[in-house]
């Protein structure tokens, strides 16, 4: 292993990582979940296989260790979180005759009831951890590899169609493994978690277990880097018909703030391609609020 002391060297490191590779990543995941990487179907439990013999295949000395946590999931929890988000943004704000109070309703209702019929489905989150010489400084970077696709009329779930998830999220779950795959090459300043989270779909659940998990282990966490639809970049559909525009989203919060520029300065040290506006405005739509 080494420490790459200068950007160029670190540079040449990410480069070995070609986007092949991370296209790879993509349809090879894409391929061996299909139809779907929805909790509870086969596809499901064929992409948490996957991501394991991936990792070890991309970290073949075992630089980093590789767990599965694996969790119970708390029905009530999920299902009160669906409850509350639906008081909180339409309860008191929309007349309960509105079309909009009573699509948000049947989506809450319908959420609810597929927690239960879920509910007998573990939390499997995939953690490949690297200490580095401040071993008790942590950085941490999550992915998503499950999928769910609603109905846009009904907002409802067809569990037989497929759901590839190239994009959403098979891009950040390549991206992840990528970075294992350029991490296990070197000694580290500090340490470095990737998790491959579970059960997004349903209530942000498994970043909501990863998340108590890692308050309680006592680490000084640097930060979380959640990474989600990284394959979105295309001039298509872009207002500015750009490309290499992505966008990073925080919380306007000061060290949060600060932390983004950090890594953007950093970044744009590596590569001219693709820059990360920063768009402080939360974004709850993701495992990152949790």
């Amino acid at each position: 292993a080494r420490a790459p002391g200068t950007y160029n060297s670190l540079k040449s490191e990410l480069q070995k990582v070609s986007k092949n590779n991370l296209m790879g990543f993509v349809t090879d995941l894409v391929k061996v979940s299909s139809p779907s990487r929805m909790v509870g179907l086969p596809g499901h439990e064929r992409a948490a296989m996957f991501l394991q013999e991936k990792i070890k295949e991309l970290d073949p000395k075992n630089t980093g260790k590789l767990e599965i946590s694996s969790s119970p999931v708390d029905a009530d929890f999920i299902k009160k979180f669906y409850q509350t988000d639906f008081e909180q943004k339409l309860e008191g704000k929309v007349p309960r005759t509105h079309p909009e109070y009573q699509k948000w309703l049947k989506f809450t209702f319908y959420m609810q009831g597929l927690v239960d019929k879920k509910k007998d489905n573990q939390v499997k989150n995939i953690v490949w951890e690297k200490s580095g010489l401040k071993a008790d400084k942590l950085l941490v970077v999550t992915a998503h590899y499950d999928t769910i696709s609603h109905d846009k009329e009904t907002l409802a779930v067809k569990e037989s169609e497929p759901m590839p998830g190239a994009n959403y999220n098979a891009s950040g779950v390549a991206v992840a493994l990528g970075l294992i795959q350029t991490l296990a090459q070197m000694d580290l300043n500090y340490s470095v978690r990737v998790v491959f989270l579970d059960w997004q779909g349903i209530g942000f659940y498994g970043s909501q277990v990863y998340a108590k998990e890692l308050k309680a282990s006592g680490k000084e966490v640097m930060g979380v880097v959640n990474l989600e639809m990284l394959g979105q970049d295309t001039s298509f559909f872009d207002k500015t018909k750009k490309n290499g525009n992505m966008a990073v989203y925080v919380r306007d919060v000061a060290d949060e703030l600060r932390f983004v520029k950090k890594l953007t300065e950093h970044g744009s040290k590596m590569t001219q391609k693709v820059a990360f506006e920063m768009k402080p405005n939360g974004f709850e739509n993701s495992d990152n609020f949790r």
